[in-house]
């Protein structure tokens, strides 16, 4: 879909990444968006499905002739700032001090391995890159302690014990390992480059392909990138506030259980998934990783259960419009719009009857739909732009 829902009804979208997550690949494969599978035949699938019609669970307030109000997109002089502040403190190193041993409170660039036994144990290594760390920080107290007094440039195997409760693994509770450590150097005071045509030419090396050389040529390239971040930015509100305004001036009777629970359980498995994914990456489970995000399994689920809720009276309001208005997403149209989605290469699939059998045709067509809907809607009314209190940027002369 060229078009995506707001996250207020993206249900459908959900249960697509995670689909795609869970064990889908696109390889190296290169989608045409004609709709051609790998042997070059056309994907063309029928379209069975009948469109679901709520109507009868919703009065429909006013939906056409709104004025939504929202920001201008113009960019500021104060993101201009930020953007400028973000490079130059992207581009400030450290003076590297490697000629005296580590010291209490130094902050010190290493690189480590935990072994575990003769194996490398999971989360236990920052990698050739090392990362860095401050003397009292949060590693555990015998490998905190013993980093002081290493000399820089040289390599240890530093014999330790992990807490008897650690909760950031308990498989390595109470274990004895050994770290192979090397500490690449003390930092010093931060060398902070001036804003001038020497450091964006470095800068536009590592981060735009070299393109942009000079302080006129960077501070456009940033003045462009921010205005279509703030455009984007601006349509994702006004979609999502033209959508709880058209809500909000419905009565919903009552929601169809069976879609909220679907919708729900969705999210909830979506969330899940990705949560364990980024415990794992970080050698946490997944109940110490939620706690540390202030989160609890029980506060997901209620979480969801909103999401849920919402998504669904979106559903049961964009479908009465749906009927009301005639839209409908006809045979040409689906596959149009589901090649268009292959195309992404994104999805994790090669072809539309592939996606259908994992996602099944409803739950896409209804995706679809909804989208139609919402650009129905958008067609309908009208965003009022208001004006920036800041000052519109400028570029450098």
């Amino acid at each position: 879909m060229k078009k995506k829902l707001t996250a207020l009804l993206l249900a459908g979208a959900a249960v697509m990444v995670m689909a795609a997550g869970c064990g889908k690949n696109s390889g190296s494969e290169t989608a045409t968006g004609d709709n051609s599978t790998e042997n070059g035949t056309v994907d063309h699938v029928s379209l069975t499905v009948t469109q679901k019609d709520y109507s009868d669970l919703v009065t429909l307030g006013e939906y056409k002739g709104l004025e939504i109000d929202v920001e201008s997109a113009d960019v500021t002089d104060a993101q201009m700032k930020e953007a400028k502040d973000s490079v130059i403190k992207s581009m400030t190193k450290p003076e590297q001090i490697t000629d005296r041993v580590v010291a209490d409170k130094d902050t010190i660039h290493l690189q480590y391995t935990g072994y575990l036994g003769d194996e490398a144990f999971s989360g236990g290594s920052t990698g050739e890159s090392g990362t860095d760390y401050t003397i009292g920080g949060n590693y555990i107290k015998d490998l905190n302690d013993q980093l002081i007094g290493l000399e820089c440039g040289k390599e240890y195997d530093l014999n330790c014990t992990f807490p008897e409760t650690y909760e950031n693994n308990k498989d390595l509770a109470g274990k004895e390992v050994v770290f192979k450590v090397k500490v690449d150097y003390i930092h010093g005071e931060d060398i902070v480059p001036e804003w001038n045509d020497e450091l964006v030419k470095e800068y536009s090396k590592t981060y735009t392909n070299g393109e942009h050389n000079t302080v006129e040529e960077f501070e456009k390239y940033m003045k462009d990138t921010l205005h279509e971040n703030n455009l984007q930015q601006q349509k994702e509100l006004y979609e999502a506030s033209l959508i709880s305004t058209i809500i909000e001036a419905c009565e919903i009777s009552e929601l169809p259980e069976d879609r909220v629970k679907e919708i729900t359980d969705s999210y909830y498995n979506y969330y899940k998934y990705q949560y364990s994914m980024y415990a794992a990456m970080y050698g946490m489970d997944y109940e110490t990783f939620l706690k540390a995000m202030d989160m609890t399994d029980d506060k997901l689920k209620e979480m969801c259960e909103e999401q849920g809720k919402y998504s669904t009276e979106c559903i049961v309001v964009f479908s009465a419009i749906a009927a009301k208005e005639g839209i409908k997403v006809s045979e040409e149209e689906y596959n149009k719009m589901a090649a268009e989605e292959l195309a992404t290469g994104q999805t994790g699939y090669k072809t539309i009857a592939e996606m259908e059998e994992a996602l099944t045709q409803e739950a896409i067509y209804e995706d679809f739909l909804n989208n139609k809907v919402l650009e129905f809607l958008e067609e309908q009314n009208t965003m009022e732009i208001s004006e920036n209190t800041e000052t519109e940027a400028g570029t450098a002369e």
